[in-house]
């Protein structure tokens, strides 16, 4: 009776209904009352059979057992796999009638879990994939195993039993004309399933295997998902033995190209080839004969490999030249084409025309050679479209044509700035009386404010100062907001209460940095070394900085604390009586003009036992340091 009612059902119900999460059966009464409902008739019998079901993980078991009638391969390492043996005959037959309730069908009518142990065990029994490789195909190619469940539920009417079990998705594959890459390739992120696969000459494992070669391109920084995105324009390289795929990527990053842009070469096979080595050479050797790194290849082929690969060495050579012959040293050519890498592919007549403009606008091939170097990008601008009307631009505002070389020179970047961005600059420097020769000596002197917002920087910078009592259009106005271009608000805030701790009042702060605003640009560690050093050693007042604020800006190491020393010395001679002479008078005078008012007071400043009783070293002609001390701030 119950192996008559087993043979009526399918097995891909029971194994329907059992997969209906949360994996477990029903309770016990509900198990009576369906046992008794299904086919055992004494009560007795049904709750055997029942208890049977709930007794050892039964419910795992009988999932096992039917995925075998199933025909896929049961798990070997599984706890179940020794248990080939037939269900009891109660158990069967409570199985079959449960699966039969049509109330308890899944909607999607598949398992896909046990689809998913078919493949993997599949891959790892008869292809020999790697444990780990078989489980991730099996987890991620849904496609396939939807249409495997669909093949298994619907083959049972076209054979004559049972398959075997363990070659259930070989015969899947030959009876539907499928390929053993499809489910391989549905893993790594090949999305059309339905596209026929390409046949590949390519083993699934062993060392030239495709997964020994996906994990060439993990090792890149490729994801296992994704390698499809990587692969699907070159899948040639699958069919390459793994040496050589090693080969031409150690090629590769011996050349400078980096991991995150190798999996970008992968993609095109007319750049990741076999033959790299053999095309790049003659390139490889001039660069050598150069001077210049092998490294700057990789830079190169970001931009445009194909072309770079493609490029006659004769094309590769003349470009080079060119830009030594302007002057720019081996380094510097490599550090150009490294940062514009395009420059490498722009005619020749370009680049000449270009230099020739500046020359006309009199800027010497020497200059030249250091804008280059400093900004190669220079060379894509349109002169027509991009250099004349800026010049002219400058121009019109009344820059001289000297301020208009110099401002060149110190900022070429302007010419990438839109014309539209400059008038809006421009527009807003005129709003708030900066206008005349106060806007030419702010572009000429800080032209990097061309570069920044209106909204986010300028605007907010000079409402600051307004409110802190700098007038509006007015020069140190234009100083101050020059000086303070790169600081934040927070921190110019923060920078005058500094100031006003060290005892000064909101308008002797706003005074002394209308007199020097770049001490705006020093730290709060810098201001308060030199603060103390002229309170304890030089035993000055700090409201000697009203009158003299540059003290700030000088070095404290180079300048102020070597003339101090010899102040000091002369004093001890009664050479010179200490407090005579101002800080503007003890610092702002030149090396030269310093060692011909002081040191000549005595003879023993000028000779090696002074500069050596007191710590110092003579850096030139009566420039002294300490022999402890290293240069700080720049000595203005």
């Amino acid at each position: 009776m119950a192996n008559r009612l087993a043979n009526r059902f399918r097995p891909h119900r029971l194994v329907r209904y059992l997969s209906d999460p949360p994996f477990a059966l029903p309770p016990l009464d509900i198990l009576i009352r369906q046992s008794r409902q299904r086919g055992n008739p004494t009560e007795e019998h049904a709750t055997s059979v029942a208890r049977d079901c709930q007794t050892n993980n039964e419910f795992q078991f009988l999932l096992h057992s039917v995925s075998v009638h199933s025909c896929f391969k049961v798990d070997p390492h599984s706890p179940f796999s020794g248990k080939r043996r037939s269900l009891n005959t109660g158990s069967r037959a409570l199985l079959c009638a449960l699966a039969s309730d049509e109330s308890r069908s899944l909607d999607t009518g598949v398992n896909l879990e046990i689809a998913s142990l078919a493949v993997k065990n599949y891959f790892r029994d008869v292809h020999g994939v790697p444990e780990e490789d078989a489980d991730f195909i099996s987890r991620n190619c849904p496609s396939f195993t939807t249409k495997l469940v669909k093949f298994a539920t619907t083959s049972s009417q076209d054979t004559d039993g049972p398959i075997n079990e363990k070659f259930f998705v070989d015969f899947y594959l030959k009876k539907e004309g499928g390929s053993v890459l499809e489910p391989v390739f549905e893993s790594i992120g090949r999305v059309n399933a339905t596209s026929p696969v390409t046949k590949l000459d390519v083993s699934l494992s062993g060392e030239n295997g495709l997964f020994r070669k996906f994990e060439v391109l993990e090792s890149l920084g490729c994801r296992r998902g994704k390698i499809w995105d990587v692969v699907e324009g070159n899948l040639e390289i699958l069919s390459w033995r793994t040496e050589e795929l090693q080969t031409t990527i150690s090629f590769l990053k011996e050349h400078g190209v980096q991991n995150k842009d190798m999996c970008v070469f992968v993609k095109d096979p007319c750049v990741f080839t076999m033959d790299l080595e053999k095309r790049l050479g003659p390139i490889l050797q001039y660069l050598s004969e150069v001077g210049i790194q092998k490294t700057v290849i990789g830079d190169l082929m970001k931009f445009n490999p194909q072309g770079l690969i493609k490029m006659p060495v004769a094309n590769f050579r003349e470009r080079v030249d060119f830009l030594l012959k302007l002057g720019l040293t081996s380094s510097e050519v490599q550090k150009s084409l490294s940062s514009f890498p395009q420059l490498i592919h722009l005619r020749l007549s370009n680049l000449t025309e270009k230099i020739e403009y500046f020359e006309s606008l009199g800027i010497e091939k020497a200059i030249m050679s250091k804008i280059v170097a400093k900004l190669p990008s220079i060379f894509r601008h349109s002169i027509p479209k991009n250099l004349v009307p800026k010049v002219q631009m400058l121009e019109a505002l009344g820059v001289s044509k000297t301020r208009i070389k110099k401002f060149i020179v110190h900022y070429p970047q302007l010419f990438g700035c839109g014309m539209d961005n400059l008038k809006s600059k421009l527009a807003f420097f005129e709003a708030n009386g900066v206008t005349g020769n106060l806007l030419v000596k702010l572009i000429t002197w800080h032209p990097r404010a061309f570069s920044l917002s209106v909204d986010e920087n300028m605007a907010e910078k000079l409402k600051f100062l307004v409110r802190k009592g700098f007038e509006v259009g007015s020069s140190p106005m234009v100083r101050a907001l020059a000086a303070c271009l790169s600081i934040s608000t927070d921190s110019l805030e923060a920078r005058f209460v500094n100031l006003e701790g060290l005892g000064f009042s909101p308008k002797e702060v706003c005074d002394l940095v209308k007199k020097q605003p770049t001490i705006l640009c020093l730290s709060e560690k810098t201001i308060r070394r030199k603060v103390d050093y002229l309170v304890r050693t030089m035993r000055r007042p700090t409201s000697e900085l009203l009158k003299c604020p540059g003290y700030l800006l000088y070095s404290l190491e180079l300048r102020i604390q070597p003339r101090q020393k010899v102040l000091e010395h002369l004093a001890s001679r009664g050479l010179l009586r200490a407090g005579a002479y101002s800080l503007s008078t003890i610092l702002q005078p030149r090396e030269d003009v310093f060692e011909e008012r002081f040191m000549k007071l005595d003879p023993d400043c000028r000779c090696g036992k002074f500069q050596q009783s007191k710590g110092l070293i003579m850096l030139g002609p009566g420039v002294f340091a300490e022999a402890s001390g290293g240069a700080s701030e720049a000595v203005h």
